[in-house]
């Protein structure tokens, strides 16, 4: 079961605590939404949704300007793009819950050959590993090395 602490840990480096505090309605939906997947559905939906609350959130919070004060009282302008990662990151949380057999691993490869999604190859590289060969988990790792900066994977993957 996701909590909505772990919701707001992600979203809190990005949107800062006061904007984060002040979308804690849209956190709670994207938590229920994110508690409720089923692969009956499909995870591009489940994104979809996700990116547009979160959206609708930010422009809301910040009276549309999109400036975010960070904890470190610096001020970004929060573009699509950054709505999209912090999107992709929140989906990674129900990946994360699916059960670990071949159809949801089937579900989840399907996702990340058709997004570029990070959060669907850490769920094939973390939560799916067991179903996996060393040949492809050691593919998705050099997949990710190349394309996304170390800030976004060096927690869950080595940097070797």
């Amino acid at each position: 079961m996701i909590a909505l602490t772990q919701v707001t840990q992600i979203l809190e480096p990005w949107l800062g605590p006061g904007l984060t505090g002040e979308t804690l309605p849209a956190a709670e939906e994207i938590r229920r939404l994110l508690n409720a997947y089923t692969i009956r559905r499909d995870i591009e939906s489940l994104y979809r949704e996700i990116d547009s609350r979160l959206f609708l959130a930010v422009h809301h919070g910040t009276r549309g300007s999109m400036l975010v004060t960070l904890a470190d009282g610096g001020r970004v302008r929060m573009r699509l793009e950054d709505v999209a990662v912090l999107s992709d990151e929140l989906l990674f949380l129900a990946l994360s819950e699916l059960p670990v057999d071949q159809k949801h691993l089937q579900a989840v490869q399907q996702y990340a050959l058709h997004r570029d999604s990070l959060a669907a190859l850490k769920a094939l590289y973390t939560h799916f590993s067991s179903l996996q060969t060393q040949e492809e988990l050691k593919a998705i790792a050099g997949l990710v090395r190349s394309c996304y900066p170390p800030f976004r994977w060096r927690m869950w993957l080595d940097e070797a």
